[in-house]
């Protein structure tokens, strides 16, 4: 069946437009070059929100700047390089309908002399469409990866010529070993839970508590680190409260060497310093909010980038085109995630 709509400077293509994404129960995929209209914005969110699968290719352009708050409410947006001319102007819903024509959709596009057609159930047009949005999604996801992996040769090499990339080049990240930096993360965080656990870092919330909210995403590498912190989460789900007796009582000979280790008086500056230069160094307790703010994010950015070699890893022996496209994806959004808490910890260290 198929449905031709006009407008003839008024608005008869929207209207229709948001019925038909009104009985989507599975996916609306959206390809148009300017998305504007807030009407079908609030459509789709309310589709987002039943759990229907939302994704939408349009351009990259300020124009569409608030498309951002799709993205937000759980759809797949994917921004296309202005330069690749990107006019297309279509939907898919439920792989059973489509709309397409010269209607963009935006608030201009309502009083335009602008028109659509709507073919249901027609399994050639339907397959034809759907083949296109998933070559622009998978073009769109190699160059980006390319884009934010311009410095790793063996990413562009990979894309390029697969078969000249081996598991020895494409993982660049061991020659920073990875593990040690880790290790010594994972340590720091243990230090400050065994010194300052009891501490209110605000009114309400203890480290202790604040360390596990953050860490729970977190899977320790190190044994020793994780057998402290599992002690840890056992005795406060039994609401003892830790401390250095409880350790060394309850703990296993390799946790009680650590904890001695971790305890031992730090280096501190003379008091004379003070006297001497006029310049008043903070006590780590004054700073100590930021002391885990800090360290949190550096855990979290050195484990990524962990996550991040074993995904180019899998890159290198997949054989199989989907199975390329889905860990180009996560890469893609594993690499955004990291540039985030780089530009955060730039933030902490220099602001």
């Amino acid at each position: 069946m198929q449905i031709a709509i006009t407008n003839r400077g008024s608005n008869q293509i929207q209207p229709e437009i948001i019925k038909q994404m009104n009985t989507a129960q599975r996916s609306i995929w959206i390809a148009v070059a300017w998305f504007t209209d807030r009407e079908i914005y609030n459509v789709l969110i309310t589709k987002l929100k039943q759990g229907v699968n939302v994704r939408i290719l349009a351009v990259n352009d300020a124009i569409n700047q608030n498309i951002d708050i799709l993205s937000k409410n759980g759809a797949e947006v994917y921004l296309i390089d202005n330069k690749k001319l990107m006019h297309h102007k279509y939907s898919i819903i439920d792989s059973k309908i489509v709309i397409t024509g010269s209607y963009n959709y935006t608030n201009k596009a309502k009083t335009q002399f602008e028109n659509v057609m709507i073919s249901v159930d027609n399994t050639q047009v339907i397959e034809k469409y759907q083949t296109e949005f998933n070559y622009m999604v998978e073009t769109y996801i190699k160059e980006e990866a390319i884009k934010y992996q311009n410095n790793n040769n063996s990413i562009i090499e990979y894309i390029t010529n697969k078969t000249e990339v081996t598991d020895d080049n494409i993982i660049t990240y061991q020659e920073r070993n990875l593990d040690s930096i880790i290790e010594y993360q994972e340590k720091e965080s243990i230090k400050l839970l065994l010194r300052y656990g009891q501490y209110y870092i605000d009114e309400n919330t203890q480290l202790v508590q604040h360390l596990f909210n953050e860490l729970s995403e977190i899977d320790f590498h190190t044994q020793i680190f994780k057998d402290i912190l599992e002690l840890y989460r056992q005795a406060t789900t039994q609401n003892i409260v830790v401390d250095t007796e409880y350790l060394m009582t309850n703990g296993t000979p390799e946790i009680q060497t650590m904890t001695s280790q971790l305890l031992w008086e730090k280096y501190s500056i003379s008091e004379n310093w003070h006297k001497m230069y006029g310049i008043s160094i903070p006590e780590e307790t004054d700073i100590l909010p930021n002391v885990i703010y800090t360290n949190i994010l550096r855990l979290k950015f050195s484990v990524l980038e962990k996550i991040i070699a074993e995904n180019l890893a899998k890159l290198a022996q997949s054989k199989d085109a989907d199975e390329e496209l889905i860990i180009l994806q996560t890469y893609l959004q594993l690499v955004k995630t990291k540039n985030s808490i780089a530009n955060l910890l730039r933030y902490t260290v220099n602001g």
